[in-house]
Order: C-alpha cells, then structure tokens, then sequence
C-alpha cells in the first residue's frame, strides 16, 4: 500500500479515536456516573437510621471519589477506543467501602451493628475477624444475644438485613450500550471534516 495512504489511514484512525475520546468525556462518562450515582441515592440513602455509623450515606463522598478515578477510557489492543463501565467486578471496594459491597451483593441473615468497645468488652476479644474498625456489623446469633445481655443493651439492627442484592451499576451500562454506535458516529463524522 502507498505509504501517504497509509499515514494518511493511520492519521485519520487517530483522529477519529481522539475525538471519540473527547465525546466520552464531555458527554457519556459525566451522563454514566450521574445515572449510578442517582441509583445510589434511590436505593441507599434514606433506608439506614440516620444514627447508623454503616449508613450509606456515610460512604457517599468515598464512593463519589472512586466513582470520578474510575478508568473509563482504555485502549483495545489493536489500539482503538474501549469505554469501561464500573460494575460490581472492577470497581474498588477496598477498605471503607466493603459496607457498600456487602450491601449491594446482599445480605442473607439478620445483622447488628457493633462498636468496637461493645464488642472487646462483650468478647474479651480486641479484633472482630481481625478487623480493627469502629463499628462491626455481626450476624445477629445467639452469642450476639448474650452480648446485649452483657452490656445491658440492644444492638441497632441492621436496615439492609435480608435485602436481595441491588443494582445500581446496570442502567448506567445500558445508557453507555444504548449510545455508543451515535458518538462513535459523531466522532467519525468529525474526523471526516478534517479531511484533506
């Protein structure tokens, strides 16, 4: 093949990418994380006790933070364009987020939350699980009944207790599904106009 053809294939290709790029930026990944972001708010936020130190709306600045790191954009390896969309796999629920995994693969069995010093002083244990957070949240058991026996208390239950696993991942993709071929169309229509 004629080699101004081909950098000419190969300058086109690059451009089309790059304006695809611009387009997922300025419109699909700020409409995506938008969508589960609502979905978020709809299914988390308002069912917890407001008092609750596991309550999702506790964990939504975090969630918002990783929600704006999350790679969108990645390269195929032919080197074109490929757009990720968080889902239940990819997307880091390290750490203080484990409560918002937990939540929505959801959760079989009744559950308490229990501070720490509740915990070492009912348990004679200074780590749950190895875990060293400020507030546990324990399968509701006949041991667990004995600890409120112990302090004289009764532990907060759980709002999402033998709640079915929520999405809040899938409208988003679908919204990203629904319109790929148009901004791939919008890109390549771009391109065209800056051809010579």
């Amino acid at each position: 093949m004629n080699k101004i053809i081909e950098k000419k294939i190969k300058n086109w290709t690059k451009d089309i990418n790059n304006n695809l790029i611009e387009i997922l930026e300025r419109e699909a990944i700020p409409a995506a994380k938008g969508i589960i972001m609502e979905d978020y708010d709809f299914n988390l936020n308002d069912v917890a006790n407001p008092k609750s130190k596991l309550a999702p709306e506790r964990f939504i600045d975090e969630f918002t933070r990783r929600l704006d790191d999350f790679e969108y954009i990645g390269k195929t390896s032919r080197g074109g364009v490929k757009i990720v969309c968080p889902d239940m796999e990819n997307f880091d629920f390290r750490g203080s987020l484990k409560t918002i995994e937990n939540i929505l693969e959801g959760m079989a069995g009744n559950y308490v939350e229990v501070e720490r010093a509740d915990y070492v002083q009912a348990s004679k244990k200074e780590t749950y699980q190895g875990r060293r957070d400020e507030v546990f949240l324990v399968r509701y058991t006949a041991e667990v009944r004995k600890w409120e026996k112990i302090l004289d208390k009764k532990f907060e239950p759980y709002a999402f207790s033998n709640v079915a696993p929520i999405d809040i991942f899938t409208r988003s993709s679908k919204y990203i599904e629904d319109n790929l071929d148009e901004w791939i169309d919008d890109a390549i229509n771009k391109s065209k106009r800056g051809i010579k």
